[in-house]
């Protein structure tokens, strides 16, 4: 017995460090050529750990939670797509290197791949430590982050120091590394600034603010949920990421609808609660905002909140996002072959280069990934494989919505929040480049597994 406690206090603290540091993507550490996260320690520890451990091959799985099981593994299968760039190297010579990429990323893809594969198989109780643990080590990293954007804001407003940019560049994350854009994100300079967490772009605050307001509406203690709420909120709300603002918006929307299909979900998390944590979020900032900061800053505020929630006709990168639907179908309507099979992993400016799209951007010496998950997945892996993601998205959170147990466990209200959030902003970013994004997949079918075997002894 004791034995087995050792075992599993191993897997669940690696698991743990594995949530919290997945999102941690800005430290990093060289290791003779490359760069890698300090996530990467704890997903090889793991890994490895996992395999140590007794499987057994979960059955008795119904229909729905197989159905999405399978499409997580088809669409990692296509993800491993290396082949077409290699093709369209004889096919379509254009001096750009796609086959570099896309084999280093179906490489990553494959080791994440076998880990699913590991941890789908370990037995219930196994994969229950792992569920818990590394959904509390991802809401830690979140309330880092969160805590790292509120002492940003304060040593830049109060202070007038940039503690942002010295921490950044000391992981490697410079002008050159991001292209020539600053480390540090304004909306109008030299005034207000961007938080983007313990990261180089604000769209990930975005995200992790929309899920860290929702879990701080149902923290049991009062004066712990208002706090975190405001705080969560106001770190937000000064990311200026409409993909964000959208992301949040959209799942504020469809709470109303989920609320009605689960009844936990409707006594943890409702409409009402929502717009009451709202006004007060809102009536703190109206108090507040004018005691903090001065006149000249507030209408700087005022005009950035504007710019950043408009698209601007005469803004090349507003355009180009708008028009990255037209060019993906564009692309795979080239031939037979892009459009069932795409263009590889990591190829899709390439795809876009090949269907006379955008030269001046998408043609260089590599391939990369468009700032869209949606047309991303349509070009790179094609019509198939994006209908699957699609409805894996979907399906997925149908299930976390009508199985979630909310009233027992943070974990379900976590995962949907997430996965929710990620999905919707997909369209307007790239965001599933990011090994978190699979791990939260991931754990949202452990969770969906283990329901399903709970179900099957109760009934």
């Amino acid at each position: 017995m004791g034995m087995k406690l050792f075992k599993f206090s191993i897997l669940e603290c690696l698991s743990f460090m594995l949530g919290f540091t997945c999102i941690l993507e800005a430290i990093r550490m060289q290791a003779g050529p490359i760069k890698l996260n300090i996530s990467d320690l704890f997903f090889v520890l793991l890994f490895f750990y996992v395999l140590t451990l007794k499987h057994k091959k979960a059955v008795g799985l119904d229909k729905p939670v197989m159905q999405v099981k399978c499409f997580f593994i088809i669409i990692l299968v296509f993800c491993l797509n290396f082949i077409t760039p290699i093709v369209d190297n004889v096919l379509f010579p254009t001096g750009i290197d796609g086959v570099a990429p896309a084999l280093a990323y179906a490489i990553k893809t494959a080791f994440n791949l076998v880990f699913f594969y590991e941890i789908f198989s370990l037995n219930g109780v196994s994969r229950e430590k792992f569920i818990n643990s590394f959904s509390k080590g991802f809401v830690f990293g979140i309330a880092f982050h969160i805590l790292y954007s509120l002492y940003q804001l304060v040593a830049w407003y109060v202070f007038g120091e940039d503690i942002h940019t010295p921490l950044m560049e000391s992981f490697g994350i410079t002008e050159d590394f991001l292209g020539g854009h600053p480390v540090l994100n304004f909306v109008f300079r030299p005034l207000v600034i961007r938080t983007a967490g313990l990261f180089w772009d604000p769209y990930f605050i975005g995200i992790m603010g929309c899920v860290a307001i929702f879990l701080s509406l149902t923290i049991n203690n009062k004066l712990v949920r208002i706090t975190s709420a405001i705080i969560s909120f106001l770190v937000f709300f000064m990311s200026f990421s409409r993909t964000g603002y959208v992301a949040f918006l959209a799942v504020l929307f469809l709470i109303p609808l989920l609320a009605k299909r689960n009844k936990s979900f409707c006594d943890k998390l409702n409409i009402r609660t929502i717009v009451k944590y709202a006004l007060i979020i809102l009536a703190v900032g109206a108090l507040c905002l004018p005691l903090v900061i001065d006149k000249e800053t507030k209408q700087e505020l005022s005009e950035g909140l504007k710019y950043k929630t408009e698209i601007k006709s005469d803004d090349e990168g507003d355009m180009r996002h708008m028009m990255y639907p037209v060019y993906a179908i564009e692309a795979v309507l080239h031939d037979p072959l892009h459009l069932v099979f795409g263009y590889g992993a990591r190829n899709s400016s390439r795809g876009i280069y090949i269907s006379g799209n955008i030269p001046s951007e998408t043609k260089g010496d590599a391939s990369y990934d468009i700032e869209s998950d949606w047309c991303k997945f349509l070009i790179n892996y094609g019509i198939i494989c994006f209908f699957i993601y699609l409805m894996f998205n979907i399906m997925l959170i149908k299930l976390l919505i009508r199985r979630g147990h909310f009233d027992e466990s943070f974990v379900p209200l976590f995962l949907l929040i997430t996965i929710l959030a990620t999905f919707i902003s997909g369209f307007f970013y790239t965001i599933n480049d990011s090994r978190w994004v699979w791990l939260v997949y991931a754990a949202a079918i452990v969770y969906l597994m283990n329901e399903n075997e709970r179900r099957k002894t109760v009934y």
